[in-house]
């Protein structure tokens, strides 16, 4: 390859366009790195963790 940054360049371009959605609430562009389920089940882990590692 002549030239790989710009062949890593237009990927991260490709895969940024790919991602991107429209919110139906709000009608903004987002990028979508995670899917709802994804996301739900990570924030269930970092909060159990949060509770077994934080003192009330």
């Amino acid at each position: 390859m002549k030239h790989p940054a710009t062949f890593v360049g237009a990927v991260a371009l490709a895969l940024i366009v790919a991602g991107c959605s429209t919110v139906t609430e709000t009608g903004r562009k987002q990028v979508l790195l995670l899917n709802s389920a994804e996301e739900m089940k990570l924030g269930m882990t970092e909060f159990d963790k949060l509770k077994t590692s934080t003192p009330i």
